[in-house]
């Protein structure tokens, strides 16, 4: 093998080793997202509350944090992170005629109704609905390393149905009657998206006394409307 021929490998090897780095590197740079099971948690609310306690189902999405041998650099953040979730027979027959439920992230804003004040009584006169953040999806933006939570369902005193949980249910008593269930076992199906990227769960839902979420099983599939 001549010098010329060695010098042409060199360069080849150095470019190709140059565009395997470039590769690593970038998919070490991108978000990398994992949905999980949070346990449920338990509310006593207020008197005049639309219920006096609650059991809500949730997930928690982690944008990973780069292994300690990449800790040289960083994990872009996952942003406007924004989901939807469809519920389904454990069949996997869509419900609500195969609806899609927007996400709503537990730590944004609640889209409450907004108190008109009179200017001569000071008194409330009406309440005016934020239609806005009722029908826009929740986004968050979720940084490396961090996590945040999001809402499936919910289940109020004693009662038998529960609810998908989403901004919509803040306008309708807390139980939007378009994502109410009956006691059953359900799947659902739970998609996330940010910036080009997708995450993607199935899950078991419970409502029975224990009213619980579980990882789909084996087998699991759902058929689309």
């Amino acid at each position: 093998m001549g010098p010329l021929t060695q010098l042409v490998l060199g360069a080849a090897l150095g470019a190709i080793l140059s565009i395997l780095i470039t590769v690593w590197v970038a998919r070490l740079y991108r978000p990398s997202l994992l949905l999980s099971i949070d346990p449920p948690l338990d509310l006593v609310y207020e008197v005049n509350a639309p219920a006096k306690k609650a059991r809500h189902l949730r997930l928690r999405l982690h944008n990973e944090a780069l292994p300690w041998y990449a800790r040289w650099t960083v994990r872009a953040p996952a942003q406007q992170c924004r989901g939807e979730i469809t519920f389904h027979q454990l069949s996997g027959e869509p419900l609500s005629s195969g609806d899609k439920m927007p996400v709503r992230w537990v730590n944004s804003p609640q889209p409450v109704s907004l108190p008109i004040v009179s200017r001569t009584s000071r008194t409330v006169e009406f309440e005016m609905l934020d239609i806005g953040r009722m029908t826009s999806e929740s986004r968050i933006d979720i940084y490396a390393g961090e996590s945040e939570l999001l809402d499936i369902a919910v289940r109020f005193d004693d009662e038998q149905d529960c609810f998908g949980w989403n901004n919509e249910a803040y306008f309708h008593q807390w139980r939007n009657p378009k994502w109410q269930f009956p006691r059953s076992v359900y799947l659902a199906r739970v998609i996330v998206r940010s910036s080009g990227h997708k995450c993607e769960g199935l899950y078991r839902l419970f409502n029975d006394p224990n009213f619980h979420l579980e990882p789909a099983k084996a087998g699991d599939v759902v058929k689309q409307a």
